[in-house]
């Protein structure tokens, strides 16, 4: 059997964690067993030209995109520590915790993300990418940079802003970045 395709990143292999094939009916037991990262990890080959890895998106993803730049959405990048990311470190982990409690999944401690982003960012291994709306933070993810490779490794969009497609925006400036 095929993996199902991402919408947004075509052309993507899917890999699932063999825990995602147990029905777990207990609550005690889903929480009992500790999960270390996210549960699927996507691929996307980012040797081909960037307006050719947009085109190959769905129609869907790429009006998504533009409806985010149009409702004017501003993506923040940051790869060191000063005041700005300072400031945007309590917003992107309240958005994490808040995401987690939504969609039931366990968010690690805050301040496991307050030193995993620190670090990456002052070891330069690490890149913040922060939506802003209205001079407020409506979604991040943080990308790990290792061996040739960025990963996505932690995102979150505040549920109320939904509608303005931020974490199209932001993952697609991250492949840019990329």
């Amino acid at each position: 059997r095929r993996p199902p395709r991402s919408t947004l990143f075509p052309y993507t292999t899917l890999f699932r964690s063999p825990l995602s094939a147990i029905n777990f009916s207990d609550r005690s037991i889903k929480f009992g067993l500790r999960r270390i990262q996210p549960e699927q990890t996507l691929f996307l080959d980012l040797t081909q030209d960037k307006e050719e890895i947009f085109k190959k998106f769905s129609i869907r993803s790429r009006y998504n995109i533009r409806l985010a730049q149009r409702k004017g959405i501003e993506v923040l990048h940051f790869h060191q520590i000063n005041k700005d990311t300072e400031r945007y470190f309590q917003d992107f982990i309240q958005l994490i915790q808040e995401t987690s409690q939504r969609k039931d999944f366990r968010a690690y401690p805050a301040d496991y993300y307050q030193k995993l982003l620190r670090q990456s960012l002052s070891e330069e291994w690490g890149e913040l990418f922060v939506a802003r709306y209205q001079n407020k933070i409506i979604g991040g993810y943080l990308m790990i940079l290792f061996n040739n490779q960025a990963t996505c490794l932690h995102g979150a969009v505040d549920y109320h802003y939904r509608s303005l497609k931020a974490s199209h925006l932001l993952q697609w400036e991250q492949i840019q970045f990329s």
